[in-house]
């Protein structure tokens, strides 16, 4: 193997490691999101999705 087929091989693999990295955070984002249904008697409607974020913030710092 050449040095230039190393260094593409070496890059290769960076990008491979980023595309995971991305495919972990799209997994965790999509666990935030929340489907709420039609309200009443709109069964004809559709519902809604949405992100949902809980947590807290320290203001004690």
């Amino acid at each position: 193997m050449t040095e230039f087929e190393q260094k593409q091989l070496e890059h290769l693999k960076r990008i491979a490691d980023a595309l995971e990295s991305i495919e972990d955070s799209f997994s965790g984002l999509a666990k935030c999101i929340r489907y709420i249904p039609p309200r009443g008697g709109y069964t004809q409607s559709e519902g809604y999705y949405v992100l949902q974020i809980v947590g807290s913030v320290n203001t004690e710092a």
